[in-house]
């Protein structure tokens, strides 16, 4: 899967001279290869503006420290690295180590391993915690994910340095307000049908995690008057594609609800943003069809634009 545009550099080496957050299995004393990366995120992925979203949204949306531009560091875009390695033949992988920011020379790993055949596999994101279940990875929340797995061939006496590239394997979808957030609203909700929140990792597609109806809540009360404000999720995106419909909703202090509809037919594509301009939060008399627009997406490939119908 290539996708133009967004794309993360890495380069191999490997002996972990950091203190990453680690579970590895041991393997038994034989001769070790080293095999060296260094992980290095090109400026151009930076996905979007780190100012879009409402606190607290928990919606991590990657800057650079201090406001800066992307330097290219993988601090700029991810706050996570995982590095998972199965030997060929087998289902347990002989690495399985988070990277943090917190670590010493964070984007460089280094390992060494015995000969033989293996399967590398890479994912950077911003959540909090990930889980591994088989070859699938559940993160305690969505965030801008990249992936890239790949095999590699260890021989007697070699010294591995490769170049590898990690794409975007996520969706992003807005519902941006065109009206005003009125007094006394309290909270905008959004609510899936279905949630394809698992990465596969041997393909970088979504998986959709069955019984699992999130719901998105974005505090209003303190943006009272405001308009223009995007409310956005991330999706991995399942191989052929996937259509969801998202229930939106704006309650008041009270309880009531202010306004109400479903919007059907949202289909994820990935390393695309989805937005759909529409009112939000007060009363319409209508709430049929919208039309689309595609436009250039900054880092992103591409925005697909949809105007909603007040």
């Amino acid at each position: 899967m290539k996708l133009a545009n967004c794309m993360v550099w890495m380069i191999i080496p490997l002996l972990f001279s950091c203190n990453p957050t680690e579970r590895r299995t041991e393997i038994p004393e034989e001769e070790m290869f080293p095999v060296k990366f260094s992980l290095h995120l090109e400026e151009e992925v930076l996905p979007f503006s780190p100012t879009r979203g409402i606190p607290p949204l928990n919606i991590s949306e990657p800057s650079s420290a201090g406001g800066e531009e992307n330097d290219g560091s993988p601090e700029a875009l991810c706050s996570a690295i995982e590095y998972i390695v199965y030997k060929d033949g087998e289902s347990v992988p002989c690495r399985n180590t988070t990277f943090t920011r917190e670590d010493v020379d964070f984007g460089q790993i280094s390992d060494q391993l015995p000969r033989g055949g293996y399967t590398f596999i890479v994912v950077a994101h911003n959540a909090s915690s990930t889980e591994l279940a088989g070859n699938r990875m559940v993160f305690d929340r969505v965030t801008d994910t990249f992936h890239y797995t790949f095999p590699l061939e260890i021989e007697a006496g070699d010294r591995i340095e490769e170049t590898v590239t990690l794409y975007r394997v996520v969706n992003k979808t807005e519902f941006v307000s065109t009206d005003i957030v009125p007094k006394g609203a309290k909270d905008f909700t959004i609510q899936l049908d279905k949630y394809p929140c698992i990465l596969d990792l041997s393909t970088g597609h979504g998986v959709v995690a069955e019984g699992n109806v999130p719901l998105f809540t974005y505090p209003l009360t303190e943006h009272a008057g405001e308009r223009g404000i995007p409310h956005a999720f991330y999706t991995f995106v399942p191989e052929g594609g996937i259509s969801l419909s998202a229930k939106l909703q704006t309650t008041d202090t009270e309880g009531n609800t202010l306004r109400e509809r479903t919007v059907e037919n949202i289909q994820p594509i990935v390393n695309k943003i989805i937005r759909y301009k529409t009112m939000l939060y007060n009363p319409s008399q209508s709430d049929n069809d919208f039309t689309i627009v595609i436009d250039e997406g900054g880092e992103w490939d591409e925005t697909i634009e949809n105007e909603l119908p007040d």
